[in-house]
């Protein structure tokens, strides 16, 4: 599809591990597997879809989807599994708690394990522009962007941070994705 974030690709594709498995949170598209299984086909993918089926799942390569309902809390601990990499992949902004969120998803990572984080930047100076200009408008959630109008929250790059630390990560390490957006790679705080 080639819309996957480069940085996030590159992690994945770099990861030194055989075999890593993958959680793919908001999966819906199945893009990050497509992208990633071109080039590295060791990876073993789950993923959270509130609105997939396992079946759905299973016919493009996962080994499971998980159809949990992020806003719900404790949803997450059904999980069994652990794994090697979590993908939030432009999702936390979809729920009403990222933190919780975040903070839930962390206990199904391996001791070693990475979690990668994009969010969109509200700051974004087109954002910063349009808005300057009187135009605060919402887009429909098939054009997507910053103002999708499924977004529950907001972040500029000092929310991303407070994010990530008050779930219990060091959020030091980014990069700047396309539009301007942060990546996280995000590291426990120990």
């Amino acid at each position: 599809d080639g819309n996957v974030n480069p940085y996030i690709l590159t992690k994945i594709l770099s990861f030194e591990k055989n075999n890593p498995k993958i959680l793919d949170v908001g999966c819906w598209k199945w893009q990050l597997w497509k992208e990633v299984l071109s080039t590295r086909s060791d990876c073993v993918f789950s993923g959270i879809e509130k609105y997939a089926s396992t079946s759905d799942a299973q016919a493009v390569g996962y080994k499971e989807v998980y159809p949990i309902d992020l806003h719900a809390p404790d949803t997450i601990r059904q999980i069994q599994e652990q794994y090697d990499i979590i993908v939030c992949w432009d999702v936390l902004e979809h729920t009403l708690e990222p933190e919780r969120v975040l903070s839930e998803l962390t206990m199904l990572l391996v001791p070693d394990g990475i979690i990668l984080v994009s969010l969109p930047n509200i700051c974004f100076i087109q954002n910063r522009l349009t808005h300057l200009l009187w135009s605060w408008d919402y887009a429909p959630d098939w054009v997507g962007g910053i103002m999708d109008n499924t977004h529950y929250r907001f972040f500029s790059l000092h929310a991303m941070r407070r994010l990530c630390m008050q779930s219990g990560w060091d959020s030091g390490r980014h990069a700047v994705g396309r539009h301007g957006f942060p990546i996280w790679g995000l590291a426990r705080i120990r």
